[in-house]
């Protein structure tokens, strides 16, 4: 028969509200019009169901959307201070090589001072 016909579109080949019908000489047009019917509402249940997972899966990346603008946030703050820091602190070196040397020099200066007292000391002995 044309019902179990897989390439008919009827039957067992997909459509689950007429999978359970078996075709009867006393089945009549009202039957088939309640299942069908009956598969409709079937059918706005599941597309309701999908409407809520999908409403709550909104709600969802808008909450991720919401974080991530957070953390980026927080991350253009991080940069700007690691910015600040990585200035002060090429700034800093910079500072110390000069009193570095400075400090070389002074020993230095000492050093010869201290020399040259020494000469006039043993010079005048």
């Amino acid at each position: 028969m044309a019902w179990n016909n897989p390439s008919n579109g009827f039957g067992t080949s997909g459509n689950t509200w007429l999978d359970d019908v078996e075709p009867t000489a006393s089945s009549s047009v009202d039957d088939y019009a309640n299942i069908q019917r009956q598969a409709l509402r079937e059918q706005d249940k599941g597309l309701d169901t999908l409407a809520d997972i999908i409403s709550r899966q909104k709600s969802m990346a808008q909450g991720i959307a919401t974080e991530i603008d957070i953390h980026n946030e927080i991350l253009d703050d991080i940069t700007d201070a690691m910015d600040d820091n990585h200035g002060r602190l090429v700034r800093n070196t910079r500072n110390i090589a000069k009193v570095s040397r400075k400090s070389d020099t002074c020993c230095y200066w000492v050093v010869i001072v201290l020399l040259m007292i020494i000469i006039i000391v043993i010079s005048v002995v």
